[in-house]
């Protein structure tokens, strides 16, 4: 809805606030006059309905005193008039029987046998708190009353014409059982009533703690209005007078009850008006203004109630009949989708509305008539029907809410840690005013976690995240913020500048050091930070963060396990940048070439194999190591075109040393996550492979271990067309994320490499660390692979490795990557060739 247009047809806060003090003054009289009306003292008489099983119908026995006339029908009798009537007991009557009649607000006198038996009333029985209204009464009989004349008198004290219709004679435990059996379903019906109203209010505050954007205070009076109407059905009924004793009780609670369901149906229409909002509001304060009046005049016996309820009738018709106006002007304008609902539970409420007046005011026509019971049938269509329409409408926003919000949960909370989410950063971030600075983004690193990953598995190292986290959390001050990503920790902390960024960073490990265990201190971590300058993208200040780890370019501290960005840092920026857009260009030059770092032997020292590394060598001889433009390709997405062109190379260079007479040793290529993910790049590899066709028997296929586990099926398929060539393939970096046994089995990978990681915690000293990979080995062996160490750089390493049955060695100990000249003259010179020796 428009905000404009809503504010625009509102109603004024003063007639508001008006209606408000109006229906708070109309709900406490009602209760206050109903209280003190049951207290006055009053008959105390049961009740029960007509056409009563194991009851003998008395009312055509009857004879008037008056006439000498035999009633057959019911007889009206006028205001101040009194109609007697006589007849003859049965000869014959029980202990436990009783004599039923129907009294609509008479003064009842009962004579038996010449003697007073009973008195319902007085003879100012409509005056307040002495109505009777419609009910049965039960008068006890007795073998002493048998065959003896009764004579019975009922005053009409008020109405104009009330009923006399007809009563019975029956065992009084048989009334009492019927009147609570014949009465189950209306008994259901109100409490289903009650049960559906507190719903719905309940069902109120739901909308309006969610902030659903849907009037949710028509649920509030939709609720009000079930409730009330509940309690109209019940006090309408015979069973509120047979439970309390009190017909009272019954006389105002219908009347009340009644008198407030036009009320909440204008508070209704009102919030679900949006043009005539204010005339709504106008009616309501008309409507309770008519109620103070009625109410005033009944408590003070000026005029009956039951005379003055036409003014309320009055009003019931003046209310529907505007709110059909103004329902279908505004459904015939814009709101046909919202009001259709409505509309159509508004007809069936007319119709019972009006059939129910009708019966009312014609009641000389019927005989045997309850005009409430039609109007309190179009009420619960009316409830049922907006139950269907309204509230459906409401619940499909609710639920888009709920899922909404259910998505939000996920993405907000993180699953291992139970913290922020890195989006929850995101956005906390985002609503705070950085422009001024005065704070610094602080990033932790976990040393080694994917070896503690593999080695501890991944519930323990998870419980290893949730203590880093715990106990970051703790080190925060007001105002500061935390997240994880991956086995990266995210802090927003307060710091102006490099001299309070040091002395929080020191806070903060501190407090670290002092809550992990010892095998979380072992692991260790490092850190790097950057001082926020302004209203940068978080994505950036991260990135500058990250950009100073190990930056040689950055300041760094505490035995250089903290760095900080500096301007030097962000040339390291520009200079990616720069690279991103000359990447292309150079690889159409040549500027990228493939170099070779040898695997050896560790037992013979001879050549086995090699694996291919690209090198971006600049036109004025200048190296660009890896490591500067490899992760850039990665993220923009050129490593593609890069990874399709060292696979070219090695296909060509197997051939070009074929051609010399060369046995080429094994080369392996590393192939990209793309190429698995993309059916049409791992096509290119085919077509390339078709196309220069290398004796397969030389090449390998490299993969990463995270890209071997993120797909499983699509793993093994990959494989298999490798194999289908002659090609092998191997799985590089085992033990570098969450590896296990388990699911390499499920691969049919020829070479497994071990990731430096296994060797960086003192191998081969270590006892630890030395059956860990021996432990590793020998179940590899078991698989039937070749196994190659990879990043030894000592020389007992690499004899340990040898005793261990390790295959293989690609390491620094033995070479470095070199150009695939060097690497063919220190290799296959005339000096090794045919032996390979070092």
């Amino acid at each position: 809805m428009d905000q404009n247009k809503e504010k625009s047809i509102s109603c004024k806060p003063s007639l508001n606030r008006l209606c408000t003090i109006l229906l708070a003054f109309v709900f406490g009289f009602i209760v206050i006059l109903y209280l003190i009306g049951i207290s006055i003292r009053g008959e105390s008489i049961k009740i029960n309905l007509a056409d009563i099983p194991n009851s003998t119908n008395f009312s055509n026995l009857w004879t008037d005193v008056k006439t000498g006339e035999n009633l057959r029908d019911g007889v009206y009798v006028h205001s101040g008039e009194s109609l007697v009537i006589s007849t003859t007991l049965p000869v014959y009557i029980n202990e436990d029987e009783a004599l039923c009649f129907l009294n609509n607000n008479f003064h009842v006198k009962v004579v038996i046998g010449g003697s007073p038996a009973y008195e319902l009333g007085n003879d100012h029985s409509l005056q307040f708190g002495q109505e009777t209204g419609t009910v049965w009464s039960i008068i006890d009989l007795g073998k002493v009353h048998s065959g003896q004349p009764i004579q019975l008198t009922f005053t009409n004290s008020g109405k104009d014409r009330m009923l006399y219709l007809r009563s019975f004679i029956g065992p009084k435990s048989v009334l009492t059982t019927y009147l609570i059996t014949s009465n189950v379903a209306l008994v259901v019906a109100c409490v289903a009533l009650m049960i559906l109203g507190i719903l719905l209010i309940a069902y109120f505050y739901l909308l309006r703690s969610r902030r659903v954007d849907f009037d949710y205070r028509l649920f509030l009076h939709l609720g009000l209005l079930t409730i009330l109407s509940s309690l109209w059905l019940f006090s309408d009924s015979y069973l509120l007078q047979y439970f309390t004793g009190n017909p009272t009780a019954r006389y105002l609670g219908s009347y009340f009850s009644f008198i407030m369901l036009p009320i909440f149906l204008i508070l209704f229409f009102r919030e679900l008006s949006v043009r005539f909002r204010r005339t709504f509001s106008w009616l309501l304060v008309f409507y309770l203004t008519d109620v103070i009046l009625i109410l005033s005049l009944y408590v003070f016996n000026v005029v009956h109630i039951s005379q003055s309820i036409v003014s309320v009738h009055l009003f019931i018709i003046i209310i529907l009949v505007f709110t059909f106006i103004a329902l279908w002007v505004e459904f015939k304008k814009d709101r046909r989708q919202e009001l259709r609902g409505p509309l159509l539970a508004f007809v069936p409420l007319c119709a019972a509305a009006i059939a129910g007046l009708y019966m009312y005011y014609h009641s000389d026509a019927i005989a045997n008539y309850d005009n409430s019971r039609m109007f309190s049938f179009g009420i619960v269509v009316f409830i049922l029907v907006l139950l269907f329409t309204t509230v459906r409408q409401s619940v499909v926003k609710l639920s888009d809410i709920i899922l909404a919000q259910r998505y939000k949960e996920l993405a907000y909370i993180d699953n291992v840690t139970g913290g922020s989410t890195m989006q929850k950063f995101r956005d906390d971030v985002a609503g705070l005013d950085l422009s001024k600075g005065g704070e610094a983004i602080l990033l932790f690193n976990l040393r080694h976690f994917k070896l503690v990953n593999e080695s501890l598995g991944r519930e323990l190292a998870d419980n290893e995240l949730r203590m880093f986290h715990h106990a970051l959390s703790d080190s925060l001050n007001p105002g500061e913020l935390l997240c994880r990503d991956a086995a990266e920790f995210i802090l927003l902390v307060k710091a102006g500048n490099e001299d309070v960024l040091l002395a929080r960073y020191d806070e903060i490990t501190a407090s670290v050091h002092n809550s992990l265990n010892q095998r979380a201190r072992l692991m260790g971590y490092s850190a790097c930070a950057y001082l926020v300058t302004g209203s940068d993208d978080l994505n950036r200040m991260v990135d500058r963060a990250r950009m100073a780890h190990d930056n040689p370019k950055a300041a760094h501290y505490d035995d250089e396990r903290f760095w900080v960005y500096n301007d030097e840092c962000r040339d390291q920026l520009l200079m990616e940048k720069h690279m991103e857009d000359e990447a292309v260009l150079a690889l159409e030059n040549g500027e990228f070439i493939p170099y070779l770092q040898p695997k050896i032997s560790p037992a013979t020292g001879k050549l086995i194999g090699a694996e291919a590394l690209v090198r971006w060598q600049r036109p004025d001889g200048t190296l660009i190591p890896p490591g500067a433009f490899i992760p850039l390709f990665e993220r923009n997405g050129f490593i593609f075109k890069l990874d399709l062109f060292m696979f070219l190379s090695v296909c060509r260079l197997i051939n070009a040393w074929c051609a010399q007479g060369v046995t080429p040793p094994l080369i392996s290529v590393n192939l990209s996550k793309a190429a698995i993910n993309r059916t049409d790049l791992f096509a290119q590899y085919e077509a390339i492979f078709r196309s220069e066709n290398p004796p397969p028997q030389y090449l390998e296929l490299e993969f990463t271990e995270s890209m071997a586990y993120e797909d499983p099926g699509r793993m093994q398929d990959i494989i298999r067309r490798i194999h289908s060539f002659g090609v092998q393939c191997s799985i590089d970096d085992f033990g570098s994320g969450y590896s296990n046994f388990n699911d390499l089995m499920r691969f049919d990978f020829d070479t497994v490499k071990l990731d430096k990681c296994f060797f960086d915690f003192g191998f081969p000293d270590d006892d630890k660390s030395r059956k860990l990979v021996s432990g590793v080995i020998a179940m590899l062996k078991r698989l039937g692979m070749t196994i190659i160490a990879e990043g030894l750089e000592e020389e007992k390493q690499v004899r340990a490795i040898a005793k261990l049955g390790c295959d293989a060695v690609q390491g620094f100990f033995y070479s470095r990557p070199l150009p695939t000249e060097a690497f063919f003259a220190k290799y296959y010179s005339d000096a090794s060739a045919g032996e390979n020796n070092l």
